[in-house]
């Protein structure tokens, strides 16, 4: 999830229960998810994960650039 503690404050939900957003704020819109799917439900109760923007655009342009190099290959 994609800083979605900073972009959805206003967001309550019962603990252990999936809602649907009304929109996803943060400049990571394309790595978010208005609502979750319930096998990462499941996974986010077991491993706890939270990343900064910054911490996900990285991610995506080292995976970008894994890629292009993989098809310069």
């Amino acid at each position: 999830m994609a800083s979605l503690h900073i972009a959805t404050p206003l967001v309550r939900a019962p603990p252990g229960r999936a809602v649907t957003l009304p929109a996803i704020t943060s400049i990571a819109t394309s790595l978010g998810a208005r609502r979750v799917a319930d096998r990462t439900l499941a996974f986010a109760r077991e491993h706890r994960v939270t990343v900064s923007d910054a911490q996900a655009v990285r991610a995506c342009l080292r995976a970008a650039t894994e890629c292009a190099g993989r098809r310069g290959a």
